[in-house]
């Protein structure tokens, strides 16, 4: 009918307008436009009579579709010395790393885990040179579920003048046009300052094959500048850049893609630890489990699985961990779940190396039937490193995996990771969380009702 007409004609006429009115910025400021008009865009809703704000940046990060998009393969490099610490750490330089290159279309190119991890978490020993990181972790790009990092030392073209991995000068510049820039950002740099000069780079010569960025990274990412950045600075769009669009997607630059180390951003990797499980690690903790199942001789209807994680050494002045403690820690914990007709079997962690003290505290419910009739404590160390030696005798296992870093990747799979779902109640005396008690049927009645 003509008035139906009338008001389709209408409704076309306020969609130009609305997008004529969203464009006018868009190779400008984009975010600062999006983030004023969201304030200005309500809708009322008719069923629940409440107003609503919309947020286009908010909705455009929750669905990925702030991202850009990069040419695939990526050929663009970062190279990044990170020092030496231990793997948590590490995991989270890698995930800052991964936001980097997802942005700025590179891939990570990184040193050997042994010459990243520290001696001391794994008894002083050095790491099996052959130890790699994709043993521990498959960080993938979500545009596309290639890898994020690549081993520096499978690189062909890496300077044959390179002897140690914190030298500088790893990229062999012979091997590359004189179109590449190639950056270096040592530890007095302003890590900052060449960031913004790699983005511009980037989108740049985005679309030329012959011309790219080498970025060499020698700094912590923890105390640089970069990283404190609320967010990472902007585009800065001249001539050149100002109509820059992608040979794939036809993409043009906007704010709103740029990624954040401190604050929620567009993401450019996954960060769920459960997410980024190599499939060779995750068969070794299911075997780990089904050993534990075993050993426990677990009743599916009424089997609960506990973890209870002491660390001594450095957290021992922090956390009284003492047998007297630990024996008042779990008469407090573990009272009244003899009523729930339950059997409980906590599984032990620690870096304590004191046999000894390991047997005392397992004797502490083992030994005292009248009491904890109802519960059986293991050793987790014990039956990881047990397996390890077995599936690694058999050649089913690499010797590199042979460490404790490792292992801690496997107690993951039982408890130390509480998203992995097979351990459902936590016991805990450590540095950073020292309860005097944690009541078990208060503080989970869902897993004893």
């Amino acid at each position: 009918s003509s008035s139906n007409a009338s008001i389709l004609r209408g409704l076309v006429v306020v969609i130009v307008l609305y997008f004529l009115n969203y464009s006018h910025n868009y190779d400008g400021d984009l975010l600062s436009s999006l983030r004023q008009k969201s304030k200005d865009a309500k809708m009322m809703s008719l069923e629940e009579n409440h107003i609503e704000t919309l947020d286009p940046v908010k909705e455009a990060i929750n669905d990925g579709s702030c991202r850009r998009i990069c040419p695939y393969p990526r050929k663009n490099r970062i190279y990044a010395f990170m020092g030496t610490a231990g793997l948590s750490d590490r995991l989270s330089v890698l995930h800052m790393l991964g936001k980097l290159a997802g942005y700025l279309c590179a891939v990570v190119e990184l040193p050997p885990p042994a010459a990243s991890l520290i001696d001391i978490h794994n008894s002083g020993q050095p790491l099996n040179k052959h130890l790699r990181w994709d043993d521990f972790y498959n960080i993938t790009f979500l545009q596309d579920g290639s890898p994020v990092f690549q081993e520096a030392r499978s690189n062909p073209n890496r300077s044959q003048f390179q002897e140690n991995w914190g030298d500088k000068g790893f990229y062999d510049r012979s091997k590359y046009p004189s179109g590449w820039r190639i950056m270096i950002s040592n530890r007095s740099s302003n890590l900052l300052e060449h960031y913004e000069i790699i983005q511009q780079w980037s989108w740049q010569f985005d679309n030329d094959p012959n011309r790219g960025f080498l970025w060499e990274i020698h700094q912590s990412l923890y105390s640089a500048n970069l990283r404190k950045a609320k967010p990472l600075p902007a585009l800065v769009l001249n001539t050149t850049a100002q109509n820059l669009t992608t040979t794939t997607t036809n993409q043009t630059y906007n704010d709103v893609m740029r990624p954040s180390f401190s604050s929620r951003a567009c993401q450019y990797v996954d960060g769920a630890i459960e997410n980024i499980e190599p499939i060779q690690l995750h068969e070794f903790r299911k075997e780990l489990q089904h050993r534990v199942r075993i050993r426990a001789h677990a009743n599916s209807t009424t089997e609960i699985f506990g973890f209870l994680h002491i660390r001594r050494g450095d957290a021992k002045k922090k956390c009284n961990s003492t047998l007297a403690e630990m024996k008042r820690y779990l008469q407090c914990s573990l009272n009244g779940t003899e009523t729930t007709g339950k059997h409980i079997t906590l599984l032990m962690a620690s870096d304590e190396h004191d046999e000894a003290y390991r047997q005392s505290v397992l004797d502490l419910v083992n030994n005292d039937q009248q009491q904890y009739s109802h519960v059986n404590m293991l050793d987790a160390d014990h039956i990881v490193e047990e397996m390890m030696a077995d599936l690694a005798s058999t050649k089913v296992m690499p010797k590199r995996l042979l460490n404790n870093y490792y292992e801690f990747e496997l107690l993951k799979g039982l408890g130390m990771q509480k998203s992995f779902d097979f351990s459902t109640v936590f016991l805990s005396k450590r540095r950073s969380d020292c309860p005097s008690c944690t009541h078990l049927l208060s503080t989970y009645p869902d897993v004893f009702h």
